[in-house]
């Protein structure tokens, strides 16, 4: 008997294949789309394995006829106990992220200004919304537990899950753990992210210890301006290497590479138009940091959506095989 494998490697049978080229013959004869004929499948017992490792092959193999014709009913077929799981592709340092799986939905549109971003962001959050706040989560409590050593490739592993959202692959909470294959790459970022800030301090660290032994001969004013001083200048050092980073966490998630190329990669796309983005990043950070205020919890929600600001911002600067 001839057998057939998916991209994954997993052997397709040929019978039940056969039985899905048949159904999508038809539909494609009447007119239904990829998306159309995928949840029609799911609704009549086929799980979403299944439809991604026998769909794709038989959409493939098969050719809509010029003339219409009638769509008989999906074939209903009792799933297997242990269903084949396609298998992900690790991506390779240099080159864009590729997925074995067929996009179920299709992918979010490159767009520019701070209002398409945030609401593209909000689309893409809200239509799973379930899965964003049990991924952010788990990266709030194993960061937590492990004292932070697993914060960044989580972090990198949560920017892989929401470029999978973008690009229209079906995500679910372990997506984050792919971080854990760019662990060199997300700690290389973060390093180098954590040298840019304590630069940062140091350097504004002179001038206020200067403006602060004048202000203490000047009373209590003076040294609360010198105060606030301070904390304006940590706050723009703070969003002013955000801004300067903004692409380098997506680019190493997108497997393009590691952290210098990233973070090289990131100063360049910011410089074409920087306060734009800088100010794109304020908001970003606004938004994930304004669940704070519902005892804490509600940053599951708003975090998710601010991070996936940044990604609709990435993607339209760097688009998914390009």
């Amino acid at each position: 008997m001839t057998e057939y494998h998916c991209s994954g490697g997993a052997i397709v049978d040929p019978t039940r294949l056969t039985q899905l080229e048949e159904y999508v013959k038809q539909a494609r004869q009447s007119g239904l789309l990829y998306d159309q004929v995928r949840s029609t499948l799911v609704q009549t017992g086929w799980t979403e394995d299944e439809v991604n490792e026998y769909l794709p092959k038989a959409w493939a193999d098969t050719e809509p006829a010029p003339a219409a014709a009638p769509v008989v009913a999906a074939p209903v077929v009792a799933p297997p106990v242990a269903p084949p799981v396609t298998p992900m592709v690790a991506p390779t340092y240099g080159t864009p992220s590729a997925f074995t799986t067929a996009p179920v939905s299709a992918p979010q549109q490159p767009v520019d200004g701070i209002g398409a971003w945030l609401s593209q962001g909000w689309t893409m959050v809200a239509s799973d919304i379930g899965t964003m706040i049990l991924a952010m989560l788990v990266v709030g409590l194993i960061s937590a537990v492990t004292i932070g050593i697993c914060g960044p490739p989580l972090s990198i592993g949560f920017y892989r899950m929401l470029l999978k959202k973008y690009d229209g692959h079906p995500i679910q909470v372990g997506d984050v753990f792919e971080g854990f294959q760019l662990f060199g790459a997300a700690w290389g970022l973060a390093l180098i992210t954590f040298a840019a800030v304590v630069a940062g301090l140091i350097g504004i660290g002179i001038p206020v210890a200067i403006l602060s032994a004048i202000a203490s001969h000047g009373g209590d004013s003076a040294q609360g301006l010198v105060g606030l001083l301070t904390n304006v200048l940590g706050t723009a050092l703070g969003l002013f290497v955000a801004t300067v980073m903004l692409f380098a966490g997506p680019w190493i998630a997108d497997g393009r590479g590691g952290s210098i190329d990233a973070t090289k990669a990131s100063i360049e796309a910011v410089k074409a138009n920087f306060w734009m983005y800088l100010l794109a990043v304020l908001v970003a950070q606004i938004i994930a940091s304004a669940g704070v205020i519902v005892c804490g919890v509600g940053v599951l929600f708003t975090a998710p959506i601010g991070q996936a600001m940044l990604i609709s911002i990435y993607r339209s600067r760097f688009q998914a095989g390009k």
